[in-house]
């Protein structure tokens, strides 16, 4: 999903800013927006194990719960809609483990992601960064290494002697490219016949 507002639909920031204000006809949008993608996503996270004792659509809502009701209380800080996908996954993750837990102390590891499973993950990531590295200003590029080795907006602004407005912007510009990359690899170009 976007965090941009399509054919008059209100984008993920102002549902946002409407459910901090206690708008719960946003909660019920932003949710119906992201539930069905999110209960997807959960599938193919959790192992068959996990799934005989718990439907993805029972994690997925948990999460969704979890944060249209953290959101008015300030539970969680997002600047804008963008972050909000990246908040769902992560409380969806967490919910997994929870689960997984309960069920199965002993392989909690086993049950959310397998290390090769992680490798994989970590190497598509790499390699969307090394995508979007090719497309970045030098100044951008040292921006993205400050911010992906932990440094803050703040910081990075003053190791490089440049203004915040520069470092937030370079890095949304890298969030998002990301979310483009993710959005082609979600759904791909069909070739025609197919």
């Amino acid at each position: 999903m976007s965090s941009k507002a399509d054919n008059n639909q209100p984008s993920d920031s102002q549902l946002l800013e409407r459910i901090r204000n206690g708008d719960e006809l946003a909660s019920a949008e932003l949710f119906n927006r992201y539930y069905n993608r999110l209960v997807r996503w959960a599938a193919t996270k959790m192992s068959l194990n996990l799934r005989s004792f718990d439907a993805p659509s029972d994690i997925a809502q948990s999460a969704m719960k979890s944060v249209m009701l953290g959101i008015p209380i300030g539970k969680f800080q997002l600047e804008s809609g963008r972050r909000l996908w990246a908040l769902l996954v992560t409380v969806t993750i967490r919910k997994i483990i929870n689960r997984s837990k309960k069920r199965r102390p002993d392989r909690l590891d086993h049950e959310v992601l397998s290390e090769p499973e992680i490798e994989h993950c970590q190497l598509e990531l790499a390699e969307m960064l090394d995508v979007v590295a090719r497309e970045q200003s030098e100044l951008d590029q040292q921006i993205t290494r400050c911010y992906l080795e932990g440094n803050t907006k703040v910081d990075i602004a003053r190791k490089l002697d440049v203004t915040e407005r520069t470092v937030f912007r370079a890095i949304n510009g890298l969030e998002s490219a990301l979310q483009r990359l993710l959005r082609r690899a979600e759904h791909p170009p069909r070739l025609p016949g197919t």
